[in-house]
Protein backbone atom coordinates (compact mmCIF):
# COMPACT_ATOMS: atom_id res chain seq x y z
CA UNK A 1 0.00 0.00 0.00
CA UNK A 2 1.14 3.52 -1.37
CA UNK A 3 -0.12 6.94 -0.04
CA UNK A 4 1.88 10.27 -1.40
CA UNK A 5 2.19 13.06 0.32
CA UNK A 6 4.19 16.22 -0.63
CA UNK A 7 7.39 16.08 0.89
CA UNK A 8 7.24 11.50 1.67
CA UNK A 9 5.99 8.22 0.84
CA UNK A 10 4.78 5.69 3.05
CA UNK A 11 5.63 2.19 2.26
CA UNK A 12 5.44 -1.22 3.86
CA UNK A 13 7.46 -4.07 2.74
CA UNK A 14 6.77 -7.84 2.77
CA UNK A 15 9.11 -7.79 6.23
CA UNK A 16 7.96 -4.90 7.63
CA UNK A 17 4.22 -6.10 7.00
CA UNK A 18 5.02 -9.37 8.74
CA UNK A 19 6.09 -7.42 11.74
CA UNK A 20 3.75 -4.82 11.38
CA UNK A 21 5.65 -2.23 10.91
CA UNK A 22 5.96 0.96 8.60
CA UNK A 23 8.42 2.50 7.03
CA UNK A 24 8.75 5.60 5.46
CA UNK A 25 11.09 6.32 3.10
CA UNK A 26 11.91 10.26 2.49
CA UNK A 27 11.88 11.66 -1.22
CA UNK A 28 14.69 14.18 -0.54
CA UNK A 29 18.25 14.15 -0.69
CA UNK A 30 18.69 12.04 2.28
CA UNK A 31 16.67 9.13 1.41
CA UNK A 32 16.27 6.19 4.04
CA UNK A 33 14.38 4.39 5.87
CA UNK A 34 12.97 5.15 9.08
CA UNK A 35 10.75 3.13 11.63
CA UNK A 36 8.34 4.97 12.52
CA UNK A 37 5.07 3.56 14.04
CA UNK A 38 3.43 0.32 15.42
CA UNK A 39 4.35 -3.60 16.96
CA UNK A 40 2.12 -5.97 15.31
CA UNK A 41 0.00 -5.98 17.87
CA UNK A 42 -1.28 -3.10 19.39
CA UNK A 43 -2.83 -4.00 22.36
CA UNK A 44 0.60 -6.13 23.32
CA UNK A 45 2.27 -5.31 26.65
CA UNK A 46 5.37 -3.31 24.94
CA UNK A 47 3.92 -1.67 21.86
CA UNK A 48 6.62 0.83 20.40
CA UNK A 49 6.16 4.70 20.84
CA UNK A 50 5.03 6.34 17.79
CA UNK A 51 8.03 8.73 17.89
CA UNK A 52 11.78 7.79 18.94
CA UNK A 53 10.95 9.79 22.26
CA UNK A 54 8.68 12.14 23.43
CA UNK A 55 11.87 14.68 23.40
CA UNK A 56 11.53 14.57 19.81
CA UNK A 57 8.10 14.69 19.40
CA UNK A 58 8.32 17.84 21.41
CA UNK A 59 10.71 19.24 19.26
CA UNK A 60 8.57 18.54 16.54
CA UNK A 61 5.33 20.91 18.00
CA UNK A 62 7.17 23.35 19.31
CA UNK A 63 7.60 25.21 16.37
CA UNK A 64 3.82 24.27 15.12
CA UNK A 65 2.52 25.77 18.24
CA UNK A 66 4.56 28.66 18.44
CA UNK A 67 2.74 29.98 15.47
CA UNK A 68 -0.81 28.75 16.32
CA UNK A 69 0.24 30.89 19.52
CA UNK A 70 1.16 33.65 17.46
CA UNK A 71 -1.82 33.57 14.92
CA UNK A 72 -4.31 33.71 17.83
CA UNK A 73 -2.99 36.36 19.27
CA UNK A 74 -3.14 38.14 15.96
CA UNK A 75 -6.78 37.23 15.79
CA UNK A 76 -7.55 38.55 19.15
CA UNK A 77 -6.58 41.72 18.79
CA UNK A 78 -8.44 44.37 19.88
CA UNK A 79 -11.45 45.64 17.34
CA UNK A 80 -13.03 48.92 16.98
CA UNK A 81 -16.47 48.25 18.60
CA UNK A 82 -15.56 45.37 20.63
CA UNK A 83 -15.73 46.11 24.76
CA UNK A 84 -12.25 46.08 26.30
CA UNK A 85 -13.31 43.96 29.00
CA UNK A 86 -15.08 41.16 26.63
CA UNK A 87 -12.00 41.39 24.60
CA UNK A 88 -10.01 40.86 27.35
CA UNK A 89 -11.85 37.96 28.85
CA UNK A 90 -11.87 36.36 25.34
CA UNK A 91 -7.80 36.58 25.51
CA UNK A 92 -7.99 35.65 28.80
CA UNK A 93 -9.84 31.80 27.81
CA UNK A 94 -8.57 31.82 24.26
CA UNK A 95 -4.82 32.24 24.76
CA UNK A 96 -4.94 30.25 28.15
CA UNK A 97 -1.93 27.77 28.67
CA UNK A 98 -2.59 24.48 26.98
CA UNK A 99 -0.87 22.50 24.62
CA UNK A 100 -2.50 23.45 21.28
CA UNK A 101 -3.16 19.59 20.11
CA UNK A 102 -6.35 20.28 18.53
CA UNK A 103 -4.67 23.09 15.68
CA UNK A 104 -1.01 21.36 15.55
CA UNK A 105 -2.92 18.13 14.48
CA UNK A 106 -5.06 20.57 11.59
CA UNK A 107 -2.04 21.54 10.55
CA UNK A 108 -0.26 17.98 10.78
CA UNK A 109 -3.48 17.22 8.88
CA UNK A 110 -3.01 19.33 5.91
CA UNK A 111 0.29 18.64 5.43
CA UNK A 112 -0.23 15.05 5.45
CA UNK A 113 -2.44 14.98 2.67
CA UNK A 114 -0.07 17.16 0.96
CA UNK A 115 -1.24 20.90 1.15
CA UNK A 116 0.79 23.84 2.71
CA UNK A 117 0.19 23.65 6.85
CA UNK A 118 -0.06 27.11 6.68
CA UNK A 119 -2.83 27.62 4.57
CA UNK A 120 -4.81 25.67 7.41
CA UNK A 121 -3.69 28.04 9.97
CA UNK A 122 -7.36 29.80 9.90
CA UNK A 123 -9.25 26.36 10.23
CA UNK A 124 -6.61 25.54 13.03
CA UNK A 125 -7.15 28.58 14.76
CA UNK A 126 -11.18 28.30 14.63
CA UNK A 127 -11.03 25.03 15.88
CA UNK A 128 -8.81 26.17 18.98
CA UNK A 129 -11.43 29.13 19.96
CA UNK A 130 -14.22 26.32 19.75
CA UNK A 131 -12.39 24.13 21.88
CA UNK A 132 -12.23 27.52 23.73
CA UNK A 133 -15.98 28.26 23.99
CA UNK A 134 -16.84 24.89 25.11
CA UNK A 135 -14.48 25.17 28.17
CA UNK A 136 -16.11 28.61 28.82
CA UNK A 137 -19.59 27.20 28.15
CA UNK A 138 -18.77 24.29 30.53
CA UNK A 139 -17.31 26.02 33.41
CA UNK A 140 -20.51 28.43 33.67
CA UNK A 141 -22.63 28.27 37.07
CA UNK A 142 -25.50 26.66 34.92
CA UNK A 143 -23.24 23.73 33.90
CA UNK A 144 -20.55 22.67 36.16
CA UNK A 145 -19.85 25.85 38.15
CA UNK A 146 -16.10 25.40 37.89
CA UNK A 147 -14.19 27.87 40.03
CA UNK A 148 -10.54 26.78 38.27
CA UNK A 149 -9.27 25.76 34.56
CA UNK A 150 -5.65 24.84 34.35
CA UNK A 151 -5.20 26.34 37.31
CA UNK A 152 -6.18 29.82 36.77
CA UNK A 153 -9.53 30.89 37.88
CA UNK A 154 -12.63 30.51 35.21
CA UNK A 155 -13.52 33.09 32.81
CA UNK A 156 -16.74 33.48 34.55
CA UNK A 157 -14.89 33.86 37.99
CA UNK A 158 -12.33 36.52 36.47
CA UNK A 159 -14.87 38.07 34.97
CA UNK A 160 -18.70 38.00 35.72
CA UNK A 161 -20.95 35.48 34.04
CA UNK A 162 -22.69 37.84 31.39
CA UNK A 163 -19.05 38.43 30.06
CA UNK A 164 -17.94 34.51 30.24
CA UNK A 165 -21.36 33.90 27.88
CA UNK A 166 -20.65 36.59 25.62
CA UNK A 167 -16.55 35.61 25.75
CA UNK A 168 -17.74 32.29 24.45
CA UNK A 169 -19.93 32.88 21.77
Amino acid sequence: AKSMTRNSAWKTNKKAVANGELYREELGPARGKVKILTTKDPCSENPMPLAPSDQSLQVRLAPLRAIVEQALENYLEPREGCPARLADAMRYSVLAPGKRLRPILTLLAAEAVGGIPQSALPAACAIEMVHAYSLIHDDLPAMDNDDLRRGLPTCHRKFDEATAILAGD
